[in-house]
């Protein structure tokens, strides 16, 4: 598999995750015509875009998609939310699992100023492969065993974020809302000290914040614990997901 970095932060969120003849866009939060310069002006091979939620950094193509006939994929309460209905709007619900080509999703819940916020364990059929994304939350409720890639946000630190805070630079209403809604490196450490890692290849950091993250210190430590090869997301970046050499 193959994973395109379009966009990751808070400018605008939006990946592709590639494998045979299956591309799933994870998130559109950027506007078409990057989406298009992406996919090389060949949205046919997209098997379908997979919304965690709707805040506009993640759903800024999403109308464009829709109306170029990509099936995307959202719990109920974001569609509702965006305002978005049709016969490409497919809702789908925490627990269950659903195709998209050969991909199998199975949602599960997050926790972010969201109205029904998701992330996705993905599985492609073929291979077995699987790919856990989850972005945009505070905490993880569930541990993970079976996962070969991660796709997980690891947002800020809390030192920095505090620092900025009580030297004036954050104010207190987004300092209290990162607090509540996004992913901090010490919580994200806690998850994977809970997940099974036995058959993880690959960790990818996403959602990085500009302001209150370092992704030096992020890569290191969470590689440090998990004993994984991690590498923080960048626009323009390609990821190659392969279960070998191991």
């Amino acid at each position: 598999m193959t994973l395109d970095i379009v966009a990751t932060g808070s400018g605008g969120n939006c990946y592709l995750l590639a494998a045979g003849r299956d591309t799933l866009m994870l998130d559109c939060g950027v506007s078409y015509k990057r989406i298009q310069n992406a996919l090389g002006y060949d949205a046919s091979r997209v098997t379908g875009c997979l919304v965690t939620h709707e805040h506009n950094d993640h759903t800024r193509a999403l109308g464009d998609l829709a109306r170029a006939g990509i099936d995307c994929y959202m719990t109920r309460g974001t569609a509702d939310a965006k305002g978005v209905s049709g016969h490409r709007i497919h809702p789908v619900t925490a627990g269950r699992a659903f195709t998209a080509g050969r991909f199998t999703a199975y949602p599960f819940q997050t926790e972010h100023d969201a109205a029904e916020p998701v992330g996705f364990l993905l599985s492609y059929e073929p291979t077995g492969e699987r790919l856990l994304y989850a972005t945009d939350t505070f905490f993880l409720r569930y541990a993970f065993k079976g996962v070969h890639y991660f796709m997980v946000e690891c947002n800020y630190c809390k030192g920095i974020a505090s620092t900025r805070y009580l030297n004036g630079e954050l104010a207190k209403p987004l300092y209290d809302r990162l607090l509540a809604s996004h992913f901090s490196l010490d919580h994200l450490k806690d998850f994977f000290r809970a997940c099974d890692l036995t058959a993880a290849r690959q960790i990818i950091l996403v959602h990085l914040s500009d302001g209150n993250s370092d992704e030096r210190r992020m890569v290191r430590e969470i590689q440090s614990v998990t004993g994984v090869a991690t590498a923080a997301a960048a626009a323009g970046q390609r990821h190659e997901l392969t279960l070998t050499p191991f």
